[in-house]
């Protein structure tokens, strides 16, 4: 829990959302201004009617307050533990981080969520395509249906969480007897990115190399057909990711933690690289102008270009490059485990700067920047520049 809140404190989209001024007496921070309160949703049958989003601020509020002195944040956790799914964050028992910042993104956001539904009709109506609607859709360019699709995504989620750590990617099926396809576009909140494995287990990976495996093409086959509505049977084909909006704070996780087909979970203890002091450049990941999933594309770029100047931006314009302010460690396996991280302190709002390390109780300030690179990283924090 130490790890991710750590990273997540130091993200500077949030912490001027929620304390967007100082006190100028002392220089402490302060929710006068907050504006946080005013987006609670409590006609949200899904969030907490920002009592989880007001215990974590509280500590945020602790945390910055406390002239870096160690916290025990026993109000936060009683409260985290007693909303989480089946109380699974109510007890001391290990957990993964990456499903504690699932859980403290998700119940943030359904708590400031300024869109609801009146019942399951009308959340029919608004994400569910007709079949002429998803006929029309494939053949649009990328650029262009993802923007239509988050228009879509966004009558029922808007919040800061949106705002700031969404993204989108589509994943498309193509029979392979047929042509046809079917692609759906699906928002993410952290990038899972998978671990190519190397014929030479000495030379390390590097995160291009798992960005890579994760938007190659992949074939289904023998027992991964998939079902070709227009075939009407189970037919070889394919699936392609590719990423379609970034958003303003990029999460990455790495798949450190494979199956064996035996029952088992082995970890993976891959090292791989990623940039520290340099940028990272997602620019060419984005789709291009007049780029289509489809060969009947009916669009000129110019066509689409008019259409696309008709619809938000939403801070979709290249180039898109970040900078890495935070990594989570993982050390151990799948059941046994301990986790650190490394945090850049950059704010103003900062009494430290430079980067830190959380181990527990223990904080190493003004680490080397050799150090923030290690074989140990399990999940990265980038900001975009």
């Amino acid at each position: 829990m130490n790890c991710i809140l750590q990273c997540i404190a130091a993200t500077p989209q949030l912490t001027t959302f929620f304390f967007p001024s100082i006190n100028s007496d002392n220089g402490s921070f302060s929710i006068t201004n907050s504006p946080y309160k005013q987006h609670i949703n409590i006609n949200n049958k899904l969030g907490t009617k920002g009592l989880f989003t007001t215990s974590f601020v509280e500590l945020l509020l602790n945390m910055f307050n406390n002239n870096e002195k160690v916290l025990n944040p026993c109000n936060f956790k009683q409260i985290m533990g007693s909303l989480s799914p089946s109380k699974q964050f109510a007890t001391s028992d290990q957990q993964d981080c990456i499903e504690f910042l699932t859980f403290l993104l998700d119940s943030i956001h359904e708590d400031l969520n300024q869109m609801s539904y009146k019942d399951a009709q009308e959340k029919k109506l608004i994400t569910e395509l007709t079949p002429e609607q998803e006929k029309n859709r494939e053949i649009l360019p990328i650029r262009l249906a993802s923007t239509i699709e988050w228009e879509r995504y966004l009558k029922l989620h808007f919040s800061i969480i949106v705002d700031y750590f969404q993204g989108q990617y589509l994943s498309q099926l193509k029979c392979l007897e047929c042509q046809s396809t079917s692609t759906t576009y699906n928002s993410f909140s952290i990038l899972s990115l998978p671990i190519p494995e190397k014929l030479n287990k000495t030379v390390n990976v590097s995160l291009q190399d798992c960005l890579e495996e994760f938007l190659t093409l992949e074939l289904l086959d023998d027992n991964n057909k998939w079902h070709c509505p227009n075939c009407k049977r189970f037919t070889r084909s394919t699936k392609k990711i590719s990423i379609t909006r970034l958003p303003q704070v990029l999460i990455i996780n790495f798949k450190r933690f494979k199956y064996d087909g035996n029952g088992r979970f082995n970890k993976l203890e891959t090292f791989v690289t990623y940039p520290v002091t340099k940028e990272l450049d997602l620019t060419p990941y984005w789709p291009d102008l007049g780029t289509s999933i489809s060969s009947n594309n009916p669009m000129t770029i110019e066509q689409e270009k008019q259409v696309l100047a008709t619809l938000p931006v939403r801070n979709q314009i290249p180039p898109f490059k970040y900078k890495l302010f935070g990594v989570v460690n993982h050390f151990g396996n799948l059941t046994t485990g301990h986790y650190t991280s490394y945090v850049l302190k950059q704010s103003d709002k900062s009494k430290t700067r430079g980067w830190c390390y959380f181990d527990d109780a223990k904080i190493t300030l003004n680490c080397s920047v050799d150090k923030v690179m290690n074989r140990n990283a399990y999940c990265l924090f980038f900001q975009r520049i």
